[in-house]
């Protein structure tokens, strides 16, 4: 099983973060313009499983990334990729799921199909929370075990923790955190249940959660939009 660089849909390329934030503030010794080069989760991509980069959570959005699992069998469902992100409330809607935006959080612009992202005002790579499709994300521990695999091979990223977990709506992901000059990420891969989602013709069998959790304000917004994840 290989790790590579997220899937992002066409359209669905995400702004630069904004310079600076009012709060929470990053570690001082971060370097935010590539702490994780080689940190994966195609979080949302993994389009695949990923790379988590701090300046950007994902490494390669225009790349297509696989990671190969076991397939999904189920029914599917088209997305164009290019489809309006709606909020009712705190309610965040896409095609291919819903979820609840945490407090004081909106949804970025660029957001479109089924790749969202949610910042704080003025927010950047550090405060931002990305939802991306991931192809041949196959079972929560095949996923865990790719991930798992793939941080390993760069010896400045400590694996914290990682575990199959079942999130508050019933879906089993793997749920892995880890540190990389002194920033702890997490990110969840969360199979689709064998529904496969073709988004902009790339067939997609899961979903990639992740950002910051080195303060408790980060932590809970994270997990926040990771428990309220629900497909449609």
């Amino acid at each position: 099983m290989s790790y590579q660089p997220p899937y992002q849909p066409p359209g669905s390329a995400l702004p630069s973060p904004a310079v600076g934030y009012p709060a929470p503030q990053p570690p001082k010794k971060s370097n935010t313009g590539c702490i994780i080069a080689a940190v994966v989760v195609a979080v949302l991509g993994i389009g695949a499983v990923g790379l988590f980069l701090v300046g950007a959570l994902f490494l390669s959005a225009a790349s297509t990334s696989t990671m190969t699992g076991t397939p999904s069998v189920g029914a599917s469902e088209a997305v164009t990729g290019t489809e309006a992100v709606t909020r009712d409330g705190s309610t965040v809607g896409t095609p291919c799921y819903t979820f609840t935006v945490p407090a004081g959080y909106d949804v970025e612009p660029a957001s479109a199909g089924c790749t969202v992202a949610v910042n704080i005002p003025g927010g950047d790579a550090l405060s931002r929370i990305e939802i991306r499709p991931n192809a041949g994300t196959g079972t929560a521990s095949e996923a865990l075990t790719a991930i798992k695999a793939e941080l390993g091979k760069d010896a400045s990223i400590t694996v914290k923790a990682a575990d199959v977990v079942t999130l508050d709506q019933g879906n089993l992901a793997a749920d892995v955190s880890f540190e990389t000059s002194t920033l702890l990420r997490e990110i969840f891969a969360v199979p689709t249940k064998g529904r496969t989602y073709v988004i902009a013709g790339k067939a997609v069998d899961g979903f990639m959660i992740g950002g910051s959790a080195y303060n408790k304000e980060l932590d809970g917004a994270l997990h926040a939009v990771a428990n309220s994840f629900q497909f449609k």
